[in-house]
């Protein structure tokens, strides 16, 4: 696709254009150098086009490829380490029997070096496709929006705060010491400092049937998102000497790049109309791929990646059956 393309000429370009484009992605990122098995592949893209939810769920690669068209007025100018790949599906959740709630966590953390925006774009997408499943108007779509990135913004404030105020009260000698204390949020039993184990739950996102379900389950994601962002996972890995590894470094960038009103506003402003632009997207997306995979119009023996044919058709997938009695 041309670099000159912005989010909104992808959504208006033709059908064709880009169900080849998806194809592409497709045969490079997920077929290429794997052994071609009809029957394994056909299993896998039948679960993906489930819906159009577990659909882009599956689809981090073509997200990020698109997001690069993106033209966005709130500008990062330095990239921090963020997840990478957020999504509804990376969250559990279990019950806190003191104060008799419900305590997201991220299933699996990932690390890449990238805008932060990119994690709040990706899962607030989610969150849209989520709200059209339900039926929900445009208008409560946005409501969810706000309610999900003005938590972020508070969230992350909030943390902000906690660390200038433990720099302001803390000696020198002893300021690693806070700060570590400060930014702490991992839950530990008093008995030999063990951490607590949960009974995790997967969020049933098909239950989110209600805006205030879906509203409440916004502000939980907020939260944790602006927690992971402002307190990374420490990774045994160098990534870019470390620099992104600090927690004051990430903090620092964010704190930066929200420094005013005006920049908070420019967030929300670009992450409602990218995620409400993109939801559209994945949506055909997802339309277009269930209507050709369905009958047999992709991945039926064209190697794409390098226009060679691959041994076994998908089509070979579909096997007679037969029933012993």
């Amino acid at each position: 696709m041309s670099n000159s393309k912005s989010i909104n000429d992808i959504l208006l370009c033709d059908d064709n254009e880009r169900l080849e484009h998806l194809i592409q992605i497709f045969a490079k990122y997920q077929m290429a150098g794997k052994r071609y098995e009809a029957r394994a592949w056909h299993a896998h893209f039948r679960r993906i086009a489930i819906d159009p939810v577990v659909f882009y769920r599956h689809n981090a690669t073509l997200f990020y490829e698109d997001n690069q068209y993106d033209h966005e007025t709130f500008q990062v100018m330095e990239p921090t380490c963020i997840h990478g790949d957020l999504h509804i599906g990376q969250f559990q959740y279990y019950f806190d029997d003191v104060k008799h709630e419900r305590v997201l966590k991220i299933r699996r953390h990932k690390k890449i070096i990238a805008p932060f925006t990119w994690d709040l774009k990706r899962l607030a997408t989610n969150l849209v496709l989520v709200a059209y499943y339900q039926g929900f108007s445009d208008v409560e779509i946005i409501e969810i929006l706000h309610v999900f990135i003005r938590q972020y913004i508070k969230n992350v404030t909030i943390r902000i705060d906690k660390i200038n105020l433990c720099r302001q009260y803390s000696d020198k000698n002893e300021q690693s010491h806070q700060l570590k204390s400060c930014l702490a949020h991992r839950q530990i039993s008093v008995i030999g400092s063990i951490p607590i184990q949960h009974d995790m739950h997967d969020i049933d996102w098909k239950k989110l049937d209600t805006v205030a379900s879906l509203m409440i389950l916004a502000e939980q994601l907020a939260i944790v998102v602006a927690n992971s962002h402002c307190q990374p996972p420490v990774s045994i890995s160098s990534i870019q000497n470390l620099i992104e590894n600090n927690a004051e470094h990430c903090t620092h960038v964010i704190e930066t790049a929200l420094s005013s009103k005006t920049q908070q506003q420019e967030l929300i402003n670009d992450i409602c109309l990218f995620s409400i632009i993109y939801a559209e997207i994945a949506e055909r997306d997802h339309r277009l791929f269930f209507k050709h995979f369905r009958n047999e119009r992709i991945f039926n023996g064209i190697n794409v990646l390098n226009h060679t044919r691959i041994p076994h058709p998908l089509a070979d997938a579909r096997s007679l059956s037969i029933l012993i009695v």
